[in-house]
């Protein structure tokens, strides 16, 4: 009985010491000057050639880049940024901005994990840009969603069409009759926004087997309420080739199911995977518009589409906020192929600054 008691006793002082704590670092994380001394202390780290973390060296961020910036490129982190920015409008240099400060500084990343529970103000350690949040979400109150999802396939404070209704309407207007690549179905939200847009059809790729069949349900619930193109449901995964990929995930619609054995998903499934090039080859597509949120395998899908990509300049909506090799090498990889493509990066959710950027990519008609 004795311990007990003094357990509750424990529990009693140590809970408000916790929150007083949260609450502390929470003041730190809002502060400009602090962020300003931690974005200098890891500047002064990437000098040394690594990034760190304030909360661990082990951080998945730090260790991203890390082994980008030590293994898999030569150029410098300024070369890379300055290849990134050329040519875009200011809104998406913010944008692309604000994601690189996130991603330089880990300490970001964990501490938002660590103490988020502060309260719901609590922005990543660089707050959002008000004009860029002003801009999301008239898009998303103007952005009607005629079709219905369950609470578990939650895409709250997200442009649904994945960034599509930032585009010219002409731009728009040209994948009206052809058809639409979806890779990453997740919850099928993305492919009826954009039957919407009354493609040929849409070809939407879920590898996850417990995705894939709520996926179905929630497409067949609503389709008849769109008036739109068909959609396809393919239950494959888009990679540089045709192969066998080992998938982990975390159940019904779990949008971050990954080839990452480390990424902690419970069930683990044996997965078949195609490219871009060869679906489209086998079954003559007219692609206008190829979409890509495939938790950081976004530049080996690119890989195999390269040929759809030149023959047919479709629109491109790309995820570049997994890895710092999509964020940093998928546009100048588009650009070396001269095809015309014009760029923009937009931040399609507005309430967290780590998630969801999306490479918009279109050519003149």
């Amino acid at each position: 009985m004795f311990k007990i008691a003094v357990r509750k006793i424990t529990r009693l002082i140590a809970k408000p010491f916790w929150w007083v704590l949260k609450v502390f670092v929470a003041s730190l994380l809002c502060n400009e000057g602090f962020r300003r001394s931690v974005y200098r202390y890891a500047l002064r780290q990437k000098a040394k050639g690594r990034m760190s973390s304030f909360f661990g060296a082990e951080n998945c961020y730090a260790k991203d880049w890390n082994d980008f910036f030590g293994k898999k490129t030569s150029l410098s982190m300024n070369q890379c940024l300055n290849r990134l920015l050329s040519g875009l409008d200011e809104l998406s240099k913010e944008s692309a901005m604000l994601l690189y400060d996130c991603r330089l500084m880990p300490a970001s990343g964990a501490g938002i994990g660590i103490f988020n529970d502060v309260g719901d103000d609590l922005l990543p350690l660089f707050p959002l840009l008000q004009e860029e949040q002003n801009v999301l979400k008239t898009k998303e109150n103007n952005y009607e969603c005629p079709f219905i999802l369950p609470k578990e396939a939650d895409i709250t404070h997200q442009v649904s069409d994945f960034g599509l209704c930032y585009l010219p309407d002409s731009v728009r207007a040209s994948i009206r009759g052809r058809d639409i690549i979806d890779g990453g179905g997740c919850c099928g939200d993305s492919a009826l926004s954009f039957s919407h847009y009354h493609p040929k059809n849409v070809y939407v790729f879920e590898p996850n087997p417990d995705s894939f069949s709520a996926m179905k349900e929630v497409i067949d619930a609503n389709i008849g309420k769109i008036g739109g193109g068909g959609i396809v449901s393919v239950p494959l995964a888009l990679s540089k080739d045709r192969c066998s990929l080992v998938l982990y995930s975390g159940g019904r619609f779990d949008g971050g199911a990954t080839t990452d054995a480390l990424a902690h998903r419970q069930n683990r499934y044996e997965v078949e995977a195609v490219s871009i090039d060869d679906y489209v080859r086998e079954h003559s597509l007219d692609v206008g518009l190829i979409k890509l949120d495939v938790e950081g395998a976004e530049s080996d899908v690119i890989d195999g589409a390269l040929e759809t990509i030149k023959s047919q300049k479709p629109v491109l909506l790309i995820s570049i906020y997994h890895t710092p090799k999509d964020f940093f090498e998928i546009k100048p990889t588009l650009e070396q192929l001269g095809l015309g493509y014009h760029f923009m990066i937009r931040h399609i959710i507005y309430d967290n600054g780590f998630y969801e950027y999306v490479l918009l990519g279109w050519t003149e008609s």
